[in-house]
């Protein structure tokens, strides 16, 4: 009975790390999302348009797909599909600021990213090398889509909210 016990709780725990648990909903390890937010519009997608970081209109392209890696301490990588897994979405210093880039895939603190339930299948995107001060954004902008991602100063705007929605689902 008892090796029954714990080869059951090896089984259980090696399924639970293909869903990651994030509140009432779960982010998938193998799935890829499109993530939209309330600022912008769930007619716009964070995309990857010739290697730029943007807000486009959406579409059904790989640049607007990311899939969401479990890392350390249960933070997150974010790989762009159009990408592969060579680059992850990043964060670097920018003057007083910060930008985002995809950089070259490795061990960097600007690839690391907290995802915070706020309820309701939304979500606060929260890197780890800009601070918890910092969540991901967008403001109005001329850009073509109208809409810019940026890193701003986290607080209660819509443009933090972001939609994960599960593209792979059947």
């Amino acid at each position: 009975m008892r090796l029954f016990s714990i080869l059951f709780l090896i089984l259980l725990v090696g399924g639970a790390s293909q869903v990651l648990a994030q509140g009432t909903r779960a982010i998938k390890a193998d799935a890829a999302y499109r993530l939209t937010n309330a600022h912008a519009g769930r007619d716009k997608s964070l995309a990857v348009h010739e290697g730029e970081v943007v807000m486009s209109d959406n579409s059904d392209t790989p640049d607007q797909l990311w899939k969401f890696v479990l890392e350390k301490d249960g933070k997150y990588r974010l790989l762009n599909v159009g990408e592969g897994r060579a680059k992850s979405l990043d964060c670097r210093k920018n003057g007083d600021g910060f930008s985002l880039f995809m950089g070259k895939t490795g061990d960097y603190s600007g690839q690391s990213w907290t995802v915070t339930p706020l309820g309701g299948g939304k979500y606060r995107l929260i890197n780890e090398y800009a601070g918890e001060g910092k969540s991901l954004d967008t403001f109005k902008s001329r850009v073509a889509s109208g809409f810019a991602p940026v890193m701003n100063d986290s607080g209660d705007y819509s443009g933090q909210v972001w939609t994960l929605i599960n593209e792979t689902d059947d």
